[in-house]
């Protein structure tokens, strides 16, 4: 009898194994497709193309001021996308150093010199990029370039969707939220910028809003967008039931010492 039990324990368990490697296997290659990711890069006041090999840079002229431009590519593959850009009260371009000297605090990071070191003014009232073409099922990530070469373009307020930014990528707290009263000039040096971490579109649409203060002016130098899908629900089900059956069936089988099922 404790044979018999053993061996259909065992035959049990060989039963469970193919199942639980198949549904593994299923998560597995679902979660890549689930949370893939497309990366915008955008270049504003931009003289020429950014040289970074295998970098696919959108290229806002100066000529293209206030323009809309759509089909943004792909940072990676260089394919076009549905995002576009709408943009308004903006002044002329300008220039400066990005990094110590213009010289890049680090190289590895997505804002180069060529990138950083330049940007549309924003005079008087405020100037707006409406991105357009996104998935209102997405959350999006957007990093934000604000720099200059002089303390006259402090103190600007940068919104994303009425929103101040969560933090910078050097995660030094800010005496206000992020992008409010945001130093431009101290910015251009340390190689600093602002990140949006969790944006979501409404209709297709978000919007970053730069407002100056103090009678001073602003800048807007650079911009990527990351984007990420969110699970579908079947996915979710998926991670939600697969445990509660395996926890049903082996509570189902699990006898007494003789390999009975319990009553």
């Amino acid at each position: 009898m404790i044979a018999t039990s053993r061996s259909i324990s065992r035959r049990m368990a060989s039963r469970r194994s193919p199942l639980a490697a198949f549904v593994y296997a299923v998560c597995l290659l679902s979660v890549p497709a689930a949370w893939a990711s497309v990366v915008v890069q955008i270049d504003f006041a931009s003289p020429a193309p950014v040289p970074v090999p295998g970098v696919h840079w959108n290229m806002v002229s100066n000529a293209q001021v206030n323009t809309n431009i759509g089909n943004l590519v792909d940072t990676n593959t260089g394919n076009a996308t549905a995002i576009g850009l709408e943009q308004t009260g903006f002044a002329g371009p300008a220039t400066l150093n990005w990094g110590p000297g213009g010289v890049d605090p680090d190289p590895s990071d997505w804002v180069v010199s060529a990138a950083g070191g330049d940007g549309f003014t924003v005079l008087g009232g405020p100037a707006s990029v409406l991105f357009t073409g996104l998935d209102d099922s997405f959350i999006y990530r957007f990093d934000v370039v604000a720099a200059a070469s002089s303390t006259f373009f402090d103190g600007a307020d940068y919104q994303i969707n009425g929103d101040f930014g969560d933090d910078t990528n050097l995660g030094t707290p800010p005496l206000t939220e992020v992008g409010d009263n945001w130093p431009a000039f101290a910015s251009s040096f340390l190689g600093e910028w602002m990140i949006w971490e969790n944006v979501t579109s409404s209709g297709g649409e978000a919007e970053l809003v730069v407002t100056p203060q103090f009678g001073n002016a602003a800048m807007l130098n650079a911009v990527r967008i990351q984007a990420i899908a969110v699970p579908e629900p079947s996915l979710l089900s998926l991670f939600t039931m697969v445990p509660i059956g395996f926890y049903w069936r082996r509570k189902r089988f699990s006898g007494d010492r003789t390999g009975r099922r319990r009553a």
